[in-house]
């Protein structure tokens, strides 16, 4: 549709210590928007992430491997945990929006 297209905001998430999980920054997420999570290509080793942080250090979590990506649907990124095996892997999580009738800046 002419005029439309999609405005985004990416947060760059490492971990400090490996094996000690870290709650993503909070940035609200409206009803519709999409939170696209990517571990770059560029990282050595695999990223966690949970909705707990006991989850994300060793419970039941979504492993990605260099490269791996996928969208999850919530109102909040803070809703998110993260650990990795390195500690400078990073984990990019793009939030994505229709922007209609105007276009992004």
């Amino acid at each position: 549709m002419p005029g439309s297209g999609i405005t985004f905001q990416t947060i760059a998430k490492t971990v400090a210590a490996p094996g000690t999980a870290e709650r993503v920054t909070a940035v609200y997420v409206r009803d519709g928007q999409v939170v696209s999570v990517t571990a770059r290509r560029s990282n050595t080793q695999n990223m966690y992430v949970a909705e707990t942080q006991a989850k994300a250090q060793s419970g039941a979590r979504k492993v990605f491997i260099p490269g791996q990506s996928r969208d999850y649907y919530l109102d909040n990124t803070a809703r998110l945990w993260v650990d990795a095996d390195n500690a400078t892997d990073v984990l990019e999580i793009a939030i994505e929006s229709d922007t209609v009738g105007a276009t992004p800046a």
